[in-house]
This record gives structure tokens, sequence and C-alpha cells, in this order.
């Protein structure tokens, strides 16, 4: 008996077995479907899908060989006929084993009775023999050359199979790993954001905040200042995503380090133009509101860069606060923001701001809610409560689209005791 060679490039081989996690493994129906057609297409009491490591043959697959005559479905690599398919990198066919001196003094010839055996090398993509398919059978048979090549088509074609299951397998991971990095980038967008309900001396700032994908290019935050009085900011990221998303941290992190000192709303949107500007290049930008409310004077002093105007509702009816109003911040990013709007409020008054996504929401028919529609959606659940009012605001919102959001929505909105 000859032993299989062992081919000077072996670790090369063996690193391309491991790359593709079949050794060892269950048997699997597709493999199993492709041994059993070719044993019938072949007339061969047999067929094998057969991988070679270092040491042993593992059947990964077989038709027509009884279970109890498997094994544990590994034998030695000395005693494999398939080594010698991967050992030469080249197909094997002996009509009859019992008459070839290399083969016949085989345990599974001497033992078994194997008579025929034929085998194709599996090839990794870099032509490196991982195993070999093969069919055998305890009579011999005479091989045409038709049936060469077809058994070498259907090793090529096993391996397609493959080199499909590693891909599907390796974008399952990644897509696994993706969901995984959105979950944690969506915990963190949701830890930047401010209390739901923030209470002042006067007044209370409630928001509602709904991201179109996992994460999403909207941002708010509010700060009650050291003299009582509170600033606020609302911003809309083009696009959607990470990069959105990254953004808005910026937005926040700008917001929180001068909204204590601004001066006023005009400031704060110049302080978050510097930041920002000197951080990104053309092609993104955002539209922001600022705000800051005096609760003493009750009045509020708005800026607006390109953002939609506030709806002020009051005593049941609401109507748009035309406010100042300039580009949104990185459009010109040497541009500074001065212009501001004051306004005075009364007890009782609800001022809201929101992202276009609530406004562009559209119903099946294609038509838009546009400020209109969000003005009677407002009165309409003018009596809810206010811990209740932007959920309920929100609701009719996404009814009025049918379910089918198209952006971000959020929505922030000042009561005024």
């Amino acid at each position: 008996m000859i032993e299989s060679p062992i081919a000077e490039d072996e670790t090369q081989r063996l690193a391309e077995l491991d790359k593709l996690e079949l050794m060892y493994r269950p048997p699997e129906e597709v493999f199993d479907r492709i041994t059993t057609q070719l044993a019938e297409i072949f007339g061969a009491q047999a067929a094998m899908l057969n991988l070679i490591d270092r040491d042993n043959q593992f059947v990964k697959s077989s038709a027509g060989i009884p279970e109890e005559m498997l094994g544990n479905r590994v034998i030695p690599r000395c005693q494999s006929l398939c080594g010698h398919v991967v050992g030469n990198n080249h197909e094997l066919i002996v009509e009859d084993l019992s008459l070839d001196e290399r083969f016949r003094d085989m345990p599974a010839v001497r033992e078994k009775g194997l008579r025929f055996y034929a085998g194709a090398p599996l090839r990794a993509d870099n032509g490196q023999p991982i195993g070999s398919l093969c069919i055998v059978d305890t009579v011999p048979h005479t091989v045409s050359q038709r049936e060469r090549k077809l058994l070498k088509l259907v090793a090529e074609e096993v391996m397609t199979e493959v080199k499909l299951r590693k891909v599907s397998r390796e974008l399952f991971e990644r897509t696994r790993a993706m969901q995984r990095d959105l979950g944690a980038a969506r915990a963190v967008q949701r830890f930047l954001l401010p209390p739901q309900r923030q209470v002042g001396n006067g007044f209370a700032l409630w928001h509602y905040y709904h991201p179109f994908d996992a994460i999403g290019g909207d941002f708010l935050d509010a700060q009650i200042r050291p003299d009582g009085s509170l600033a606020t900011v609302l911003a809309d990221v083009s696009g959607h995503g990470a990069s959105a998303a990254l953004t808005s941290a910026m937005v926040k992190t700008i917001f929180q380090n001068t909204a204590a000192t601004a001066t006023g709303p005009a400031q704060l949107l110049s302080s978050i133009q510097r930041g920002l500007g000197a951080s990104f290049g053309t092609g993104q930008f955002v539209t922001a509101a600022a705000a800051v409310f005096n609760p003493a004077k009750r009045t509020i002093c708005l800026s607006s860069a390109g953002h939609p105007f506030p709806i002020l509702l009051r005593e049941g009816t609401a109507q748009v606060i035309k406010t100042a109003n300039n580009l949104p911040l990185l459009i010109e990013p040497e541009q500074f923001y001065t212009d501001q709007t004051t306004l005075d409020l009364r007890a009782g008054d609800r001022l809201l701001w929101y992202t276009d996504g609530a406004t562009e929401a559209a119903d099946p028919a294609g038509q838009m809610l546009d400020p209109a529609g969000l003005i009677r959606l407002m009165q309409t659940g003018a009596a809810h409560a206010p811990e209740a009012f932007l959920p309920s605001l929100f609701r009719e919102i996404r009814g009025f689209a049918d379910g089918r959001l198209r952006d971000d929505v959020a929505l922030v909105y000042l009561d005024v005791a």
C-alpha cells in the first residue's frame, strides 16, 4: 500500500480548508443531495464528499454507504484514497482497485471489498485541494471521458456552493455585527437626548423623538441656565445613519459648552456654525431653531437657520409664528447669525418646534400634512394633558401617513405655566 503524498505547500492548503469551516461539521442537506444524485448518475453503489486535513479524512457527505460502515466519519489519511487526490491535486480513476498494486492492500479494499474509485479534487479559490468528490463501488467500473468530465464539473459546482455558503455566512455575520453596532449607536443617541420633561420656574419643556432608521439625524437639547432661563435647540442634520448621528452628537457638545453663557439664540447658532465648520467640509447641512425663554418676563427670543417656523397654541387656536430665519448651518461656513425675534407668551401657551419629518408626512395619495395640517392636529389635541400632548400628536402624524413615515420626527414644546 502506498500512502498518499503530502504536497510542499500543505500549510497553505490547510489554511484554505480552515477558512471554509466545513471540517468535522454535521452533514448538510445540500451536499447530501449532490452525493445522492452523483451515485445515481454513475450507477454506482455510493458517492462521498471527503475533506482531508493534516491527519484525517472526514466524510462530510455520503450516499449509499451504511452508517455503521462510516463509524464516526473519520479515517486516517494514510488509509484514504481521497488523500491521493489531494496530495497530487489531480483526479484519480481506478477501475479495479484489487488489480492496482498501489491500493490492493488498503483496508477498504482488502476488508470491505471496495473495487472501484473515481475522485476529483475540490479546489479552493487559489487552486488548493481541500478534499475530493468521489464515487465508489464493490464492483469494477469502466469510466468514459464524458463521465470524467462530468465528475470534474460536479466537483466544481460543489465548490461553487461551498463558496456561496461562505459568502452568505460572512454576510450574515457582518449584518449581525452591524445590527449590534446600530443598537449601541441607538442607545448612545438616546443617551444624548435630554430628559423627556424639564421643569423650571413657571414652565416645562417636553420632547418626543422618533428616528426613521435605527439612528437618526434629528437632534434636540435644552439647558436651564443659572439665571433660571431656558436655552434650547432643535436641529435636523441632512441624511440619515451614522454620519448624521455623529453630527448630532457634535451639535450637542457645542450646545452644552455654550448654552449657559450665550447672550441669545443667534449666538447659539453662530457657535454651532463655528464648531461644525471646523470639522466638516461641504456636502452636509443642518437646519436648526434656537430659543432662550425668560420665565420671569414670559418672553422668548427665537432664531432660526433654515428651520421650519414654530407653532403657537393659545386657548385652543394654533398659528405659525414667523421668526427671523437665515440659511441652514454649513451652507455658508463663514456666516454668523444675528437676527432674532422676541415673542411675549401667556400662561397656558404651548409653543411647538418640530423637524420637517412631521409636516412632510404624506398620506397614501401622496398629500403631505404641511404646517396647516399640523395646526389642525394640534388644535384637535389641545385638551390633552401636558404629558400626553406630544405622544398623541405623533400618533396623529403617523396615522395621517398610514404608518409610513419617510423621515425622522422630533417634536419639542414649551408649556408656560
